[in-house]
């Protein structure tokens, strides 16, 4: 008993003359609707659910808080906010110490960093620094 495949008989040329519709215009111009009402993605690679703004927000408003205590304390409120413990951070502003670790560690830094005109220039280097961090646009802020 052997079995031939030499004469398919049970394609129907036919159904192969249908293909042509593929090629109308109209089936190939409407993917710009995707392309409209396609949403917004937003990507982060720093592991945070918290959005880009917010986050800017939170770290003028550390910013501010800690030149404002860098006028009353100078070179220590630069001590104090250099030697916090990451979990300090993180429960001042709410955050997950695990998955927000770098946003708390420019916090930290950003802190340390607007201490320093309070500690330098004791009094007015503090006024000044808290009123520029007061007054900034977070938008500007660098992540």
């Amino acid at each position: 008993m052997s079995l031939s495949v030499n004469k398919v008989n049970f394609s129907n040329p036919s159904s192969l003359d249908s293909v042509d519709g593929c090629n109308n215009s109209k089936v190939i111009n409407n993917t710009h609707l995707l392309e409209q009402n396609a949403p917004m993605d937003m990507v982060q690679f720093k592991g945070s659910d918290i959005p880009e703004d917010e986050q800017k927000e939170i770290i003028r408003s550390a910013r501010t808080d800690a030149a404002g205590w860098s006028i009353l304390g100078d070179v220590f409120s630069t001590l104090y906010y250099g030697l916090r413990s990451n979990k300090t951070v993180a429960k001042k502003y709410d955050l997950d110490p695990e998955k927000d670790k770098s946003l708390i560690k420019e916090i930290k830094t950003q802190q340390t960093l607007w201490t320093l005109p309070g500690a330098v220039f004791p009094f007015f280097g503090g006024v000044f620094a808290w009123l520029y961090n007061k007054n900034m646009n977070p938008e500007k802020i660098d992540l």
